[in-house]
């Protein structure tokens, strides 16, 4: 279903990784993503039904990280898991 997601990166697959993985240490119940963009990689982090819960998720991050600064909303395709299992 169309959703939103938080973009934290884009660039090479290496540091996508490394920031995948330092990510997922700080938040390890949170969803993150790689994507491959010809010629680079994205990071995404979330996934939201709703704009509004994007937004104030991407504030609650930038305001307990500076390292994701350049962090922004985006519309993107989203999975809905069954959280029942």
């Amino acid at each position: 279903m169309q959703g939103y997601v938080i973009q934290v990166y884009y660039g090479r697959l290496r540091r996508a990784r490394e920031i995948k993985d330092a990510f997922l240490e700080l938040y390890p119940d949170e969803i993150v993503e790689i994507e491959y963009d010809n010629p680079d990689y994205k990071v995404f982090v979330g996934q939201y039904m709703d704009i509004n819960l994007a937004r104030a998720a991407l504030a609650a991050l930038k305001g307990r990280s500076s390292e994701y600064g350049g962090a922004f909303v985006r519309p993107k395709e989203i999975k809905i898991y069954n959280q029942n299992k």
